[in-house]
């Protein structure tokens, strides 16, 4: 029963923290500092495919 009550805490809390980020992102220095964080979270840049595909397609030998 603790933990079934733990668990309904932190969704609840995880609502209220993302219904409180939404209405700090409508402020402009709200949006900077939130999009500064996730900059630092992510790393910044993050190349999607560090290995490109080939431009034509390999012939299968058999």
């Amino acid at each position: 029963m603790h933990s079934a009550m733990g668990k309904v805490w932190f969704i609840v809390g995880l609502v209220a923290s993302r219904y409180y980020i939404a209405i700090d992102a409508t402020n402009i220095i709200g949006f900077s500092l939130l999009f500064a964080a996730l900059f630092s979270l992510t790393g910044g840049y993050m190349e999607p495919d560090p290995t490109p595909l080939p431009r034509r397609r390999l012939k299968l030998f058999r």
